[in-house]
């Protein structure tokens, strides 16, 4: 299922996800970009660029 801000993936046995290739292409997130998971106040998760 997928909205405008919503796509519905499946973790892996290992834990792995696959983030969908139209945001990958959207915020050119190739193979070896790192991010960061933040957990917000709701209990979200928040991905976002890392910062070094």
């Amino acid at each position: 299922m997928k909205t405008e801000r919503s796509y519905r993936v499946k973790f892996s046995t290992r834990g792995r996800v696959t983030i969908p290739a139209p945001l990958r292409k959207k915020y050119g997130i190739k193979g070896g970009s790192r991010v960061a998971f933040e957990v917000t106040s709701s209990g979200a998760f928040l991905l976002k660029p890392a910062v070094r």
